[in-house]
């Protein structure tokens, strides 16, 4: 049975990219009620600045600048 989950962010910084959090807030929260589903799972954002340094869950200013970025997400099972 296919699960969906809906985040909507009310209130943010500005800096920190909501898009991790929300994966993570709605894996925690299948998790916490005990619905059955294929987790856990948890998000992280990997972006490459224009010095080619490697950073996890970048702000929005160093995103801007990044040559590239992809979101990972990653299950146990897996």
């Amino acid at each position: 049975m296919k699960k969906k989950v809906s985040c909507r962010v009310l209130s943010a910084d500005g800096e920190a990219d909501p898009t991790v959090l929300a994966i993570n807030a709605a894996a925690a929260a299948l998790q916490r009620a005990g619905v059955p589903w294929d987790g856990p799972v948890a998000g992280v954002r990997i972006a490459r600045t224009q010095r080619g340094a490697l950073v996890t869950n970048p702000d929005l200013k160093t995103l801007e600048g990044a040559d590239w970025n992809m979101v990972r997400l990653v299950a146990e099972r897996w």
